[in-house]
C-alpha cells in the first residue's frame, strides 16, 4: 500500500506528530475480559504538575468490518463514554513480571521522528511483523518528542470484524491547544510537549486472529480473495493519531450534531478544518447551530473538504474531499477520505 499525498498533508495540517477470552501467548499477560467497552466512565478534571487543568475523557475507536459485499467498511464508535479508560493503563500490562511484549520503533528516514513504543499481545510472528511494518511506516511520516505508547492485540473478535483502533483518551485545553477542542492523545503529548497521560497508552488496537483470509505479506499485494493486514493496521491507526471527527447525524429528525455527550459540547480538531464546499466552516455556530438540522443537510446534502494549511498547499487550493454521501452511514461517513474521488489517482 502507499501512503497517499493526501494523508501526509492532512497530518501536516493537524500539527500532527509530525479481548477475548482466547488463550494468549504465555509469556504475555492475558485480558480478563474486552478491551474496547467495559464499562462507563464519564470527563474529569485532571492536575498534573504545572500543566494546569486538563479534562480527559476516554476516546474512540475506529472499527474495520467485511461489508456484506464483501468490502472492508470502517466504523467509528463516537460514543467515548461507553468506554473504561482504566483498561489502559501501561501497569496493567508492562509491571508484570516475565513479559516481553514491548518493542520500540524509531524511523529516521524520511521526515519522520517519531518513537512508537508498541506492546504485542498474542500476535503470530507474522501477524507482529505486518503490524510493525505498519508501525514503521507512520513513524517515518510523522514527527514528535513525544513516545507513542501502543497497546495491541491479536485475538478472536466479533463475526466480520477485522480490527480497530483509537486513542485511549481525548483531552482539551492544555497548554498548546485549541481552546474548547478535543485532541487524541497522541495528538495532544506532541502539541504540550510531553505526555499528558503518562499512564496510559496512547493507542489501543485489536485485529481479528480468527479471520481467515488475512495476508501477512508486506508487499502490498494480497491475493484477490485476501484482506492486506497491513492495509487494515495502516488505517486504523491512522483513527488513533487522530483522524477523527466528531460529527453525526440523526436520521429521525434530520439533525446533525457533535460533542460525544460530554458537557459542554465541543468539536475534536478535526472538526476545526472541515468546511462546505463554498468554505462555511462546519464548527462555526452562526451558520450551523449545534444540533440543527441546517448542520445535518450540509453532513448528507453537500460535499465536505478538509481544508488545513498543507492540504490547501498540496492539492493547489482543492482541499481533500471527504466522505459524506447523500445518505448518513455512522463512522463511515465524514471521518474518511472519499474514495470515489481518489480511486484510480496517485492518492
Amino acid at each position: 500500500m502507499k501512503m497517499t499525498r493526501i494523508i501526509v498533508c492532512i497530518v501536516a495540517s493537524l500539527a500532527f506528530i509530525s479481548c477475548s477470552n482466547q488463550e494468549l501467548n504465555p509469556t504475555q499477560p492475558t485480558v480478563d475480559g474486552p478491551v474496547s467497552v467495559l464499562g462507563s466512565a464519564h470527563a474529569k478534571a485532571k492536575t498534573t504538575g504545572n500543566l494546569g487543568t486538563k479534562v480527559i475523557a476516554p476516546g474512540l475507536l475506529g472499527a474495520m468490518k467485511v461489508s456484506e459485499t464483501g468490502e472492508g467498511e470502517c466504523v467509528m464508535s463516537i460514543k467515548p463514554i461507553e468506554r473504561d479508560i482504566s483498561a489502559f493503563k501501561i501497569s496493567s500490562y508492562s509491571a508484570k513480571p516475565g513479559t516481553s511484549g514491548i518493542t520500540v520503533t524509531t524511523q529516521k528516514q524520511g521526515n519522520g521522528t517519531a518513537n512508537i513504543i508498541v506492546y504485542y499481545l498474542g500476535f503470530t510472528p507474522e501477524a507482529r511483523a505486518a503490524f510493525q511494518s505498519a508501525v514503521d511506516i507512520w513513524a517515518s511520516k510523522l514527527n514528535s518528542d513525544v513516545d507513542i505508547y501502543v497497546l495491541a492485540q491479536f485475538a478472536p473478535l466479533g463475526p466480520g470484524v477485522l480490527g480497530s483502533a483509537g486513542s485511549s483518551l481525548i483531552i482539551r485545553d492544555f497548554p498548546g491547544a485549541r481552546r474548547n477542542t478535543w485532541y487524541g492523545n497522541a495528538l495532544a503529548d506532541k502539541l504540550a510537549g510531553q505526555d499528558l497521560a503518562p499512564a496510559y497508552f496512547d493507542i489501543v488496537a485489536s485485529f481479528s486472529s480468527a479471520f481467515p483470509n488475512w495476508y501477512f505479506g508486506t508487499d502490498g499485494n494480497p491475493p484477490a480473495n485476501e484482506f492486506d493486514f497491513r492495509t487494515v493496521v495502516l488505517h486504523e491507526l491512522g483513527h488513533g493519531l487522530n483522524f477523527f471527527g466528531g460529527m453525526s447525524y440523526n436520521p429521525y429528525t434530520g439533525a446533525g450534531f457533535y460533542g460525544f455527550g460530554i458537557q459542554p459540547t465541543l468539536p475534536t480538531i478535526f472538526d476545526q478544518f472541515t468546511s462546505t464546499r463554498p468554505g462555511r466552516q462546519l464548527v462555526k455556530t452562526n451558520k450551523f447551530p449545534n444540533p440543527s438540522v441546517k448542520l445535518g443537510n450540509a453532513l448528507i446534502g453537500e460535499q465536505i473538504v478538509f481544508s488545513g494549511h498543507h492540504t490547501i498547499a498540496e492539492t493547489q487550493g482543492d482541499r481533500a474531499v471527504l466522505y459524506t454521501p447523500e445518505y448518513w452511514s455512522p463512522g463511515s461517513s465524514y471521518s474518511h477520505l472519499d474514495e470515489r474521488i481518489y480511486t484510480g489517482t496517485i492518492n
